[in-house]
């Protein structure tokens, strides 16, 4: 940072046990298929600061035998969760070969609706009530599929109709079981607004309480017209749905397996990508924000019963490093990359739901010495925002538009303050660490208003943030 720039302390995280609640949470996905060991994650989740954690409900492992539920893995899961305040919420899914003739190929039935005859069906009806049941009180948030616009995730060929009619008796079922429960629809992974017009003449959005997309996607300005779009057609249907981000997230090495694996990813563009994600995703006005995921794992999403070797094909999306045993599970000790303490930041800054808000703050172009005297960038290459809280305290976030993949950025902005007298501190969410304004760097410009000249610009969020409004060390 430059010198104009005082280091004067460092964000303090605030744990799950310390949040009311939050906007964030993380993905603890696909243990539905054993791919992961869960014990030596659960205390790294719970420091992170989030306090939303997705689950999978795995029918497959829960009922071997017709009309017997044993629902013991997932009790591990959600109890420990639980009892570190983590809130988790479940995605049902996916196919049972005790059903679905399709079911037998594909390692964890994944995939494989349960749709094509009156007893799956049925079967799969009996399933959804029993795990709501099961988890009334403890988890009330059930989701309905997984990626069902997919053909990986929807095997039979991805069809709107045949999951909108699927989601609608699923979102009935999760009701009969228990009526304060909320059902979700959607896990949408692309932007098919085709097959979305489908799902909603299925009546999928009757009784749903939200609706989920997933956003693996380097265009970062795109993400808010994909929100608004959605938020447009679903409202047409049932205006009362809401809008979350239930699925993000990019790798932190090249290769390998899962979304961006042909990409020249790095612990620091993935901890960059989580923040741009994140703070985005609030200022699009989502009910909350996941990141994917806790561990590095196995993808299987495609893989077969005859092939064990088609199981490995490890992704490394995880804020934690994993170790991974012989039969290619992810396993302990693990350990947090860059991402974990980004996320860590975030979470602490944007504790508990802060409000958006607009702030009496604007760009201004100036020409800057920390440039060789080049004028600043243009407002329009800016992501920028705001929040508050109750008492009075509010963060501006800024941030330059950028290709994560092509490289970094290291330029200045300034930034004219109005309607205060309060001169914010910076902090930047990559280190977490603070920073005071020096004196050269504030210049009045009216009655209550200021100017801040030549700040850092980068290619991730940073916050001005005024009075107390997260905490700091």
């Amino acid at each position: 940072m430059n010198q104009s720039l005082l280091r004067c302390g460092k964000v303090k995280p605030v744990s799950a046990a310390e949040q009311s609640a939050s906007l964030f949470g993380i993905g603890f996905e696909k243990n539905d298929r054993n791919l992961y060991i869960a014990d030596g994650a659960y205390d790294w989740i719970a420091q992170i600061g989030v306090k939303l954690v997705r689950l999978q409900s795995g029918w497959m492992r829960t009922e071997k035998e017709p009309g017997v539920y044993d629902f013991a893995w997932l009790d591990e899961l959600v109890d420990n969760l639980l009892a570190r305040h983590l809130q988790p919420w479940i995605t049902l899914c996916y196919g049972n070969p005790l059903y679905t003739p399709l079911a037998k190929e594909h390692f964890g039935a994944v995939g494989c609706p349960p749709i094509a005859t009156e007893a799956e069906r049925e079967a799969w009806r009996r399933y959804v009530m029993a795990t709501v049941t099961h988890y009334k009180g403890r988890v009330d948030m059930f989701e309905v599929w997984n990626e069902p616009d997919g053909d990986w995730c929807w095997k039979t060929g991805s069809n709107g109709t045949e999951y909108g009619e699927f989601a609608a008796r699923t979102c009935r079922a999760i009701l009969d079981a228990n009526p304060d429960a909320k059902p979700i629809v959607g896990s949408m992974c692309g932007l098919n607004l085709t097959w979305l017009t489908s799902v909603a003449a299925a009546g999928a959005f009757k009784d749903a309480w939200a609706f989920t997309y997933h956003d693996y996607d380097l265009n970062q300005a795109a993400t808010s017209e994909k929100v608004r779009m959605l938020r447009a057609l679903i409202a047409r249907t049932n205006p009362a749905v809401k809008i979350i981000q239930g699925e993000t997230g990019t790798q932190s090495q090249w290769g390998y397996a899962g979304a961006f694996n042909r990409n020249n990813w790095t612990e620091d563009k993935q901890a960059k990508y989580l923040l741009c994600q994140g703070v985005q995703d609030l200022l699009n006005g989502v009910v909350f924000s996941s990141y994917f995921s806790t561990l590095d794992m196995p993808e299987a999403l495609n893989a077969n019963n005859h092939d064990a070797a088609s199981r490995k094909d490890f992704g490394y999306f995880g804020v934690l490093a994993s170790n991974f045993n012989e039969e290619g599970q992810a396993c302990g000790p693990y350990t947090p990359k860059k991402s974990f303490y980004a996320y860590q930041n975030l979470c602490a800054i944007l504790h508990g739901k802060p409000t958006l808000e607009n702030p009496a703050v604007t760009c201004r172009s100036l020409n800057s010495p920390d440039m060789g005297w080049y004028p600043e960038a243009d407002y329009r290459q800016l992501f920028t925002g705001g929040f508050c809280r109750p008492d009075g305290s509010r963060a501006f976030v800024y941030w330059k538009n950028t290709n994560l993949l092509a490289g970094t950025v290291d330029e200045t902005m300034s930034f004219d303050v109005f309607c205060s007298t309060e001169r914010p501190k910076l902090i930047d969410p990559m280190t977490g660490n603070v920073y005071a304004i020096g004196d050269e760097k504030v210049e009045p410009i009216g009655p209550g208003s200021f100017q801040l000249k030549n700040l850092p610009l980068r290619e991730y969020p940073l916050f001005l943030v005024f009075g107390d409004f997260c905490p700091v060390a």
